[in-house]
């Protein structure tokens, strides 16, 4: 089934160059989808500890609070030095920056390079991945046949308690997959599998769209969805 759709996609895993633990790990998961591993390329994750945040305002990181309540700034340099205050760490952390920064550079990059290999989607997967359906390949082929047009963003998975039990082989009912639904954006949902069109990587570069971050990518995202700017929708695989 997989030949549907074979010439028109691109898979990527975003990965810290530091962490080979988890590309062994993440490599195991996909070993037995040499489908999906013939299209896979590693991309090497920002590294947001290496960041200057404060060179990253304002057009990369908003310098408002994320918690909409506090009115200080979200950066603040200390007079007479080169040291930058972070009032919201919690929210922000460097890490999360960097996560960010990596998701941009696949956005910055899919339209030309899929214009050029005639590519219409992209998977984007984090090394944090916990686990895979066994019949991915079949749930996958039934979230293109289901996808509506012109749809910019579509979540594979989701967080919680019941991917640990996935991951421990605890299958159980989680196995069974609703149809296809458009998603309102109520709660993030996470970065580590979805899927994105052409189309929805120029939306996500658009000034004031994703960037600049005044929240963490999941709840930017999730923002996004809710107000209408990314066509979305939810598929648990």
């Amino acid at each position: 089934m997989v030949q549907e759709w074979s010439s028109s996609w691109q898979a990527v895993v975003v990965s810290l160059e530091q962490r080979a633990d988890r590309r062994r790990r993440v490599a195991a998961l996909l070993e037995p989808y040499p489908w999906l591993l013939e299209r896979l390329r590693w991309l090497p994750a920002v590294c947001g500890q290496s960041l200057a945040p404060e060179r990253l305002v304002p057009h990369l990181l908003s310098n408002v609070h994320s918690e909409e309540q506090e009115v200080k700034p979200r950066y603040e340099m200390l007079e007479g030095t080169s040291t930058c205050w972070n009032h919201d760490w919690l929210h922000m952390t460097p890490g999360a920056v960097g996560c960010a920064l990596s998701h941009r550079v696949l956005w910055e990059s899919f339209p030309q390079h899929a214009a050029a290999c005639d590519q219409d989607w992209l998977l984007v997967l984090e090394d944090d991945l916990l686990w895979v359906a066994s019949d991915l390949e079949q749930r996958l082929g039934e979230v293109l046949r289901q996808l509506p047009e012109a749809w910019h963003l579509c979540y594979l998975g989701w967080h919680g308690q019941g991917v640990i039990h996935l991951a421990l082989g605890d299958t159980g009912p989680l196995t069974t997959v609703g149809p296809l639904e458009p998603w309102s954006g109520e709660a993030p949902l996470g970065t580590f599998a979805y899927l994105v069109s052409r189309a929805g990587a120029k939306v996500l570069l658009e000034a004031g769209s994703a960037f600049p971050l005044r929240r963490q990518l999941d709840a930017q995202l999730s923002q996004l969805c809710a107000d209408g700017s990314l066509r979305r929708c939810l598929s648990l695989l």
